[in-house]
């Protein structure tokens, strides 16, 4: 396994001018790869025959007993690996992928399962990489969480057992748990070095975070894809609710165990969950992967869509600075699109890139992947920069005030539906209050994690507040989803049972007059913090601060920074609905990160009314379409 080495910092170099290099994650060299038949140069190549490969399932022994039968839960791991690498005792890392979708509902853009023949060996797989790495000197495990599909036990939705999947079976791949195969014999992985890396999409990038979260040895790497980092923050948001009883839908929908065998379970999390308040407890605290990052030893390759309305980016902001704040390697892709696969909106460069991020993880091959650019940000539609840090360098918070006097030293942002000073809005009245800019003077970028701070009064306990910010003008618009094109392209080797060719897709943009850019929550009651509620008296002025929704966005010159503020719009209001809120405008601002140039933000000449759009809360169900 390879051995991480302290960091460089800072370095300087004096050349006429100073310049500053920054080195956050620099990584020990790999030594020279052994003489292998996959391996030619700084690249693995496809040299192994897939129709051929062996194909197998164990059964991990775990060391939890979710269901309480007296039993350890065990876990089904589904493998294939090259044939010519085992008979040759050469050993092989592992690509996995953990996932409760592969009875449920599938993977991928065309919803691929695992096919199993006769014997109960699996012939078929989802998605491309076995296909692909196979042939190159990879095995790849399909993991099924527990609860699901084949394992036993009980799914927790982002707990221990979940989690436990994945870790039991990185356990076994480096000889520290036990497994047998169907017919009850041992099973002993020495056909591998116990290397892994976990890839996944939504749900399974989450279980990868959460792995990397314990430390388990012989975890190398992960890459999180639309990935939860901290599910209090997916089933919340400072407070606010996404859904009432959002835990146990999800439970339910994955679970493919008898509903008795995890009615201890259920009638545990529910209540620990708290619906009743929000708070952020020991039941979340579980299912927060950002605590642990100092526990991370494995390199981060994050991607994700600054338009995923489903795992918003309060799920990468949080996680990437504790990332940073630890010294992990790290990578991260940002697209403008939504809750979508890089396979389906960049595939060719995503298929070699992954390639050379498991060659250099797993195989120890020496490629410069970890040289390159640390991000790729998606700033036009399928136009890519490329940055050696992220956020963007230069990037510093602008303090926009929604209405404050010059002499603040603070840009200000103008009223428009909506008198200066102090104005009042009642939850469900269908009225809002916006803010704008004037016209941009130049392009301007906003890359971090904006924040809002507003000194407001209720007549009610508590209220819900969304900040939702805009960019109005000749824009284009990036659908949150992607469209399905008639061609394909394949992506590896195929047999009839396994086919590697995959439909084409292609972003689905639009001219439009508005766009939406982030947006955030938060309840009232938790003016004073997410662990605690504190309903207000009625006419108490409190300060509520919040994040908004992490983002990487480009403002263009001419366009106006449009916010708006609703409020008791979101679904659940705690623990009352109908509140009026009153808001101070010289004490309320939203904080941007922005990078370049702060002049483009401030105001000049007058600033016309808003027509902002409504907005539709999604259900449930369309939140759980999504999310696979």
């Amino acid at each position: 396994m390879r051995a991480r080495s302290p960091r460089t910092g800072v370095v300087a170099f004096l050349l006429g001018t100073l310049i500053i290099a920054l080195a956050p994650s620099a990584v020990a060299q790999p030594a020279p790869p052994p003489d292998l038949p996959h391996v030619q140069g700084d690249e693995t190549v496809p040299v192994y025959d897939y129709a051929d490969a062996i194909r197998e399932s164990v059964d991990v022994e775990s060391t939890l007993d979710s269901d309480n039968d007296g039993a350890p839960d065990t876990v089904r791991v589904d493998i294939i690996r090259p044939r010519e690498a085992d008979e040759a005792g050469d050993d092989v890392p592992v690509i996995m992928v953990a996932s409760p979708y592969y009875q449920c509902c599938g993977r991928g853009n065309e919803g691929e399962f695992k096919v199993y023949g006769p014997d109960g060996v699996p012939i078929s797989f989802p998605l491309y990489y076995d296909n692909y790495f196979v042939p190159r000197g990879y095995a790849v495990a399909f993991v099924d969480l527990m609860g699901t599909a084949n394992s036993l036990g009980c799914m927790d939705v982002g707990g221990l057992a979940e989690v436990g999947s994945a870790t039991a079976a990185i356990d076994w791949l480096n000889g520290n748990a036990t497994a047998t195969d169907l017919d009850g014999v041992s099973a002993v992985a020495d056909w591998t070095d116990g290397q892994v890396g976990m890839i996944g999409k939504s749900w399974d990038g989450s279980v990868a975070n959460g792995a990397a979260a314990t430390g388990v040895e012989g975890l190398e790497t992960i890459v999180p894809i639309a990935a939860i980092s901290s599910w209090y923050e997916y089933m919340r948001q400072n407070g606010t609710l996404q859904s009432r009883g959002y835990w146990n839908f999800l439970h339910g929908y994955v679970n493919e165990r008898p509903s008795s065998a995890c009615a201890d379970l259920r009638a545990e999390a529910i209540p620990a969950a708290d619906d009743a308040t929000g708070n952020y407890n020991d039941f979340w605290a579980e299912r927060d992967y950002v605590k642990d990052a100092d526990q991370v030893d494995a390199s981060v390759f994050v991607i994700h869509g600054v338009g995923d309305g489903n795992v918003d980016m309060l799920n990468v902001g949080p996680w990437w600075e504790a990332l940073e704040a630890n010294d992990v390697p790290r990578k991260i892709w940002l697209t403008q699109t939504g809750h979508v696969e890089p396979f389906d909106f960049r595939r060719a460069e995503f298929v070699d890139t992954l390639h050379d991020w498991f060659d250099f993880w797993l195989q120890d091959l020496d490629n410069g992947i970890m040289d390159e650019p640390m991000s790729s940000v998606e700033l036009e539609p399928n136009e890519w920069t490329d940055e050696a840090t992220w956020p963007a360098r230069g990037s510093r918070t602008k303090k926009l005030y929604l209405s404050g006097p010059a002499e603040t030293g603070e840009g200000s942002m103008s009223p428009a539906n909506n008198a200066a000073g102090t104005e009042s809005v009642r939850a469900g009245g269908g009225r809002l209050l916006g803010w704008s800019t004037s016209e941009l003077n130049h392009d301007v970028r906003l890359s971090g994690t904006p924040y809002v701070n507003l000194r407001m009064k209720l007549d009610r306990p508590t209220a819900e507040m969304r900040m939702t910010m805009w960019e109005t003008g000749d824009v284009l618009e990036v659908d949150d989803s992607i469209d399905t094109l008639g061609t394909e392209s394949c992506w590896g080797a195929s047999t009839a049972d396994d086919d590697a060719c995959y439909l084409d897709t292609a972003l689905d943009v639009d001219p439009s007059d508005e766009r939406l850019l982030t947006f955030g929550d938060g309840d009232a009651a938790h003016w004073q913090g997410i662990e605690t509620l504190s309903p207000l008296e009625p006419e108490q002025w409190v300060t509520l601060r919040f994040p908004i929704n992490t983002t990487d966005v480009l403002l263009h010159e001419g366009n106006r920074l449009a916010v708006e503020l609703r409020v008791g719009t979101a679904q659940i209001s705690l623990p009352s609905s109908g509140a009026t809120a009153t808001i101070d405008y010289s004490q309320s601002w939203v904080e941007l990160p922005v990078a370049g140039n702060f002049s483009g933000l401030a105001p000049h000449g007058p600033r016309p009314a808003l027509d902002l759009p409504e907005q539709d809360e999604p259900t449930v169900g369309q939140l759980l379409r999504e999310f696979r």
